[in-house]
């Protein structure tokens, strides 16, 4: 064998060994990580979508399997409280959802995969009144929506908040639902999401 070829196998070796080093060196960060994860999380988003205001009290409950490495079964519930106003009648529609399905931490992410199926939806309330400028149009849509029973928890209103849960978390499973820059201090939990950006979990000790 040549030199250069000795030389080059070395560093072959070398490398290959390196690379082998930093695997070793992620799945143990991944393992520390998905049993810090694992427990029960709650943390509160506030965001403004087309308009409409949202708040989400969103829990987790992460648990640890063991034919998964990192990871696991998760359930996630979600509380989100909706209002939005138009033509000067305010709406309010407050849903809670709940789902289960896999999870598993990967290179430092948390990774979630939902089970459709076990999808449930409950309409908490549903409320409309009118906005202190409201004008008399606006006062005729008001009671309109009043007669209409639109403000009753309805199946209309369920069907809507379903469908549209259920195309959210098909979404996800399409496009890959990963919170990136998982930390861990204490009882806080932080990552950052695609659309609210950094979010705070707090462990649920009670």
């Amino acid at each position: 064998m040549g030199t250069d070829k000795v030389k080059f196998m070395r560093k072959a070796m070398l490398a290959v060994t390196f690379v082998l080093y930093v695997l070793s060196l992620v799945s143990c960060g991944d393992t520390d990580l998905a049993n810090a994860v694992t427990g029960k999380w709650r943390g509160t988003m506030e965001y403004t979508d087309e308009g409409a205001k949202i708040k989400q009290v969103v829990s987790y409950d992460f648990i640890k399997s063991e034919d998964v490495v990192d990871g696991g079964k998760f359930v996630e519930k979600v509380r989100e409280t909706m209002t939005f106003e138009d033509i000067g009648l305010i709406m309010t529609c407050t849903a809670t959802s709940t789902i289960s399905g896999e999870w598993e931490i990967l290179v430092g992410d948390l990774n979630l995969t939902y089970d459709l199926s076990t999808l449930e939806v409950n309409i908490e309330d549903v409320d409309g009144h009118l906005a202190d400028d409201a004008d008399d149009v606006a006062y005729e849509a008001f009671l309109e929506a009043q007669a209409s029973g639109m403000f009753d928890e309805s199946k209309e209103a369920y069907d809507m908040v379903y469908d549209e849960s259920r195309r959210q978390y098909q979404t996800s499973n399409d496009e890959g639902s990963s919170y990136s820059d998982v930390k861990i201090d204490g009882n806080t939990m932080t990552f950052y999401t695609g659309d609210v950006g950094k979010v705070i979990f707090h462990r649920i000790t009670d």
